[in-house]
């Protein structure tokens, strides 16, 4: 009988570790989801900030060239 006792428990020990097992091994397939969202995200927020402040630069040179066509007009 104790045998048979035994035999289940350890049986069912086995089932909870390997759930336990899945479980932990589905959150990390989850984090490492997480992460490339969040590391693309921060890659696009680079690319927009490049962007925007290439598109700063070429405004304030626009900015400039109107200023001296003005100035060259008025003189």
């Amino acid at each position: 009988m104790k045998l048979i006792i035994g035999m289940t428990f350890r049986e069912r020990l086995e089932r909870v570790d390997a759930v336990v097992a899945r479980a932990i091994s589905m959150y990390e397939t989850l984090l490492e989801q997480q992460e490339k969202v969040h590391q693309k995200t921060l890659e696009q927020r680079e690319a927009e900030n490049a962007w925007l402040g290439h598109q700063s630069l070429e405004l304030e040179r626009l900015k400039n060239k109107v200023a001296t066509v003005c100035w060259r007009s008025i003189s």
